[in-house]
């Protein structure tokens, strides 16, 4: 009877085939434990984290979550909100005022009443209808700007849940399968204490090491319940309705070069809301200016004179005489507020570009971390396992030896999980400040495992 362990990795594979009859002997093993070592990968393979997509029933992608957080998502209902009330100021700021209709009598007796009707119209000047149209536009294009700019912090808040929780998916199924095989090294280290042919150091070891990898259990079984409460939260799904997430964690492209970054950062949504900040101050100066100017009613009527028993015709002009209220104090603040503006806009812009700088050099780094995972510390691993494999099998190593390189391989894989998850929250940060969507890498080798791949099997032929 032959085993084989494979260990995947994306597309590739590797097969290491050994004789099961000197594990048996070195181990002092019986068949027995061959039912102890399939049963867990048994129970890991239904297991919620990792079965496969196909048997859980829902499954949620990246674009579902993304359009289920921004159909719900109660900041974007606000902006919404904020918008249609921005559009009503904009209808109500060029509507005319209102013309008044005036009625007056004199004396009471009849017959020498005189009773006066009068319609009186308020005409702006200065230009105070215009520039309050163009101030209330200037709002509502802001306000639309902070809907889009809050559409993309949704969405990239959305995407790094999605990914943690994908990541976490995938650290727990690691977690659960090296603890299955850290109890089967236990079992076997036991059995090999009883039958006298090593110290009981070995099996205090393979204790202690499957202590450890109960404890990483649990933090991974922790971290996934964490997961799913965010990105619960901003789709608007409790935490146990939440669906099994489908989809694989990529390399995403690197960050733009210094001088795209800096085009960019002239349209990013801040910089763009900066600017319509700055000229709608401005507009609301115009409209201070335009309030010095004073307004003119002109009124147009009819006079009835019992008295003399003829009508009459009134006409009116009132002009108010600004001799103390010149609106000299709302146009000196408007003009402050136009000035704050400015210097807002430049410190706005300031801390995005240390953002964006920061979220960049936050993206190549994970990226080559992920890279060097993949190029150099998964083959290496991988390399030690084979050789520590091959040895035990020829009596060089211990079984311990063997579970060490099997656990090196898991924390690689992990190691890189991480770096992977770095890399994409880093390019949803660097996407949310730039407003520009960065494609994903299509190096077929990158892709983590999903969250229902067994990085490691164990296969037995009779």
């Amino acid at each position: 009877m032959k085993s084989t362990w494979n260990v995947r990795h994306g597309a590739r594979a590797l097969t290491i085939p050994f004789a099961c009859s000197l594990i048996v002997l070195a181990a002092g093993l019986t068949p027995p434990v061959q039912a102890q070592s399939s049963a867990p990968t048994n129970a890991t393979a239904e297991s919620p984290a990792t079965a496969p997509l196909s048997k859980t029933g829902a499954e949620l992608s990246l674009e579902q979550a993304v359009e289920l957080a921004l159909g719900r998502h109660p900041d974007l209902a606000m902006a919404r909100h904020e918008v249609e009330a921005a559009m009503g100021a904009t209808e109500q700021a060029g509507v005319l005022p209102n013309p008044s209709l005036s009625v007056s009598v004199e004396d009471t007796r009849k017959a020498t009443r005189t009773t006066a009707y009068q319609l009186n119209q308020l005409i702006e000047l200065g230009g105070k209808r215009s520039s309050r149209v163009q101030a209330s536009q200037l709002l509502e294009e802001l306000n639309r700007a902070q809907l889009q700019g809050r559409v993309l912090q949704i969405r990239s808040r959305v995407r790094s849940a999605f990914w943690d929780m994908l990541a976490a998916q995938s650290r727990l199924g690691l977690a659960r399968q090296s603890n299955e095989l850290a109890q089967a090294v236990l079992d076997a280290a036991s059995k090999r204490v009883a039958a006298g042919k090593v110290s009981p150091v070995e099996e205090t070891r393979a204790r202690v090491a499957l202590s450890g990898v109960v404890m990483e259990t649990a933090q991974a079984q922790q971290d996934l319940v964490a997961a799913k409460s965010r990105l619960g939260a901003l789709i608007g799904l409790p935490a146990e309705q939440l669906p099994e997430l489908v989809g694989s964690i990529l390399v995403p492209a690197q960050a733009p070069a210094p001088a795209d970054l800096a085009r960019l950062i002239e349209s990013a949504p801040d910089t763009v809301q900066a600017a319509i900040e700055v000229k709608r101050r401005n507009a609301l100066v115009d409209v201070e200016r335009s309030k010095a100017v004073p307004d003119v009613t002109i009124g147009v009527g009819r006079q009835r004179n019992n008295e003399m028993g003829r009508d009459q015709t009134l006409l009116s002009v009132a002009v108010p005489l600004p001799l103390f209220d010149r609106n000299q104090g709302n146009l000196r603040e408007a003009i402050a507020r136009s000035d704050q503006a400015r210097d807002d806009a430049r410190g706005r812009k300031l801390i995005l570009t240390t953002d964006v700088q920061i979220a960049a050099s936050r993206l190549d780094n994970a990226r080559q971390q992920a890279l060097l995972a993949q190029e150099r510390l998964l083959p290496d691993a991988t390399r030690t396992y084979e050789a520590t494999t091959q040895g035990f099998t020829l009596g060089k190593f211990g079984f311990l030896d063997v579970l060490d390189a099997q656990r090196t391989l898991f924390q690689a894989r992990a190691q890189h999980l991480k770096a992977l998850s770095d890399a994409q929250q880093a390019a949803s940060d660097l996407e949310a400040l730039l407003g520009a969507p960065l494609s994903v890498s299509n190096n077929p080798s990158t892709p983590a495992p999903s969250a229902d791949a067994r990085l490691i099997s164990r296969e037995t032929e009779k």
